[in-house]
C-alpha cells in the first residue's frame, strides 16, 4: 500500500511544479498586460504561449500579433516548430503568425533562403496532412509541385 502512495506523491510533486512552463498565470493578466509581458520570454516560450493562448476561451489572438512583431528574428524558430505541430490547431496558429509576419513586418515569402529553409522543415513533418496544409498556406503555387 505504501508503494502506490509514494508513486502518486512523486507524480504530483513532479507534475504540479509551479515553476513549470508554460506559466498559466500569464493568462490571468489582461490582454494589454499579456502584450507587454510576452516579449520578456524567449522566442520558443513566446510561441508556446501563443499556441496556448489560442486554446483559451476566448482565444487570445492578440498574442499572434505580438509574437509577429518580432519580425524576421523569430521566423527560423517558427519554422522549427512546424514539424512539432501536433494537430491542425497548433499548426494553424504557427501559420497565422508566419503569414502575419509576411504581411506586416518582413516579406519572407519572397526570400529564396527562407523558402529553402521552410522546405527543409516541412520535409521533416511526419503528419502528411499537416504538411500539405502548411505547403498550401506558405509556399508559392509554383513550389507546390516540387518534391521535398
Amino acid at each position: 500500500m505504501k508503494v502506490p502512495i509514494i508513486i502518486v506523491l512523486v507524480i504530483f510533486s513532479v507534475g504540479c511544479d509551479s515553476g513549470a512552463f508554460p506559466d498559466q498565470q500569464f493568462f490571468y493578466n489582461s490582454p494589454e498586460e499579456q502584450a507587454k509581458m510576452i516579449h520578456t520570454y524567449t522566442f520558443s516560450e513566446q510561441i508556446d504561449l501563443m499556441v496556448l493562448g489560442m486554446q483559451q476561451e476566448p482565444p487570445q489572438n492578440n498574442l499572434v500579433t505580438e509574437v509577429a512583431k518580432n519580425g524576421e528574428a523569430i521566423i527560423p524558430k517558427l519554422f522549427e516548430h512546424l514539424p512539432k505541430a501536433k494537430d491542425h490547431h497548433e499548426l494553424g496558429v504557427i501559420l497565422f503568425c508566419l503569414l502575419e509576419i509576411d504581411i506586416r513586418h518582413h516579406e519572407w515569402k519572397a526570400d529564396s533562403q527562407y523558402l529553402s529553409l521552410l522546405k527543409k522543415k516541412l520535409g521533416k513533418m511526419s503528419n502528411k496532412a499537416l504538411q500539405q496544409e502548411a505547403k498550401r498556406m506558405l509556399l508559392p503555387s509554383a513550389s507546390l509541385s516540387s518534391d521535398f
